[in-house]
């Protein structure tokens, strides 16, 4: 009212469902037997005895097939890893199907308002608000997948200032700043201690490793390599625009600057993944046949991934751009746009130096 104008919104939004993208899911695995005792285990899948030289199977793959269901609520029955009724066509791999409900929440707000401080300046005020969070019960990158939830936040703010200075000359101020936040945060169900696995990097990464077995009725149980990333990234912006009247010309000047900051993290594979193949050629005799569930059983690791040192890095930047334009009218029939840009853009680096690239040179 009078020199004050002010608007509110708000928005809310509460979804669930069972039928969008991570929420069910359909994969074949290897037939596992309920009796999960080391000797029916290797009664089962080592008819002709263990390969020379061992004599038990693995504890760590003994743990992890024991688990209990209640370790895996997404998709485990009597045990984690589930035990899947065999396919007509193929006794060694079954089907398994599950689904479970995804939520999605959302808050948001608008402020708004403008006001006359004097019969020159006109302040401009603009603010918004808003928090999510998505929850997918099927989403790691693995056959056999948990739960990842998804927060959001994003944050804006504008302040503008117009002061109108002769009734030729109109400046125009103007500052924003931006928020903006998200993370990729796995439920991690199965720990290091559960199945007496360890790692370097226990204290800081308590889940355990993830594990993929190739072959006949190939599965992957655990945190995906990419499953633990996220960021929080912030710009700030200040510009300036001054209109100038003269004659038969409308001349404009300005510019703006911002300013990048891009804080990110990615935990890649720093839980680690292990692959269970095949066995090859080059393999000792007894071993050269086996496939990737047995040597699951035999903790025979034939492949893997993992990673160490930084994960998290701050990236800084700030780009310039500076204009003149004149809108020249001609005549009655004929203007003129004329105008010239000049952008600076910078070269992005990291806030401590963590991605320095070194030259060297060698003299004789």
């Amino acid at each position: 009212s009078g020199r004050h104008v002010f608007f509110f919104n708000y928005q809310g939004t509460n979804a669930a469902s069972g039928a969008a993208a991570l929420t069910n899911f359909s994969t074949t695995m290897r037939v596992i037997p309920t009796n999960r005792s080391e000797a029916n285990l290797i009664s089962t899948f080592f008819p002709g005895g263990l390969p020379p030289g061992v004599t038990r199977l693995d504890p760590v793959s003994l743990a992890l097939l024991n688990l209990p269901g209640s370790k895996c609520p997404g998709f485990g029955d009597q045990f984690c890893i589930p035990s899947v009724t065999p396919l007509a066509d193929n006794p060694n791999v079954g089907r398994l199907v599950r689904a479970g409900l995804g939520t999605f929440e959302d808050d948001q707000f608008t402020v708004s308002t403008d006001h006359q401080l004097t019969s020159n300046q006109k302040i401009m005020f603009r603010y918004f608000w808003d928090n999510s969070a998505l929850f997918q019960p099927f989403a790691s990158g693995s056959t056999l997948p948990q739960a990842r939830t998804t927060p959001g936040k994003n944050r804006f703010v504008k302040l503008g200032l117009t002061s109108v200075l002769t009734p030729r000359l109109v400046n125009e101020l103007r500052l924003g700043y931006n928020r903006f936040f998200f993370a990729l945060v796995p439920t991690e169900d199965i720990l290091l201690s559960d199945i007496g696995q360890t790692r370097a990097n226990s204290g800081e990464f308590a889940a355990a490793t993830r594990f993929n077995i190739t072959g006949t009725g190939a599965f992957q149980i655990g945190t995906g390599v990419n499953d633990d990333r996220g960021g929080t990234f912030h710009t700030f912006v200040i510009g300036d625009d001054l209109s100038w009247s003269r004659g038969s010309h409308s001349f404009r000047f300005g510019g703006e600057a911002s300013k990048y900051q891009l804080n990110r993290f990615n935990n890649f594979s720093t839980r680690g993944s292990i692959t269970f193949g095949a066995g090859t050629a080059s393999d000792a005799p007894g071993f050269q046949n086996l496939d990737g569930f047995q040597n699951f059983l035999l903790g025979r690791v034939t492949g893997g991934q993992g990673s160490a040192g930084f994960s998290t890095f701050y990236f800084r930047a700030t780009d310039y751009a500076f204009y003149a334009q004149d809108d020249w009218k001609f005549n009655s029939r004929l203007t003129f746009n004329l105008g010239l840009r000049y952008e600076l853009l910078s070269v992005a680096h990291e806030k401590f130096n963590f991605l320095k690239i070194g030259r060297a040179s060698c003299r004789e």
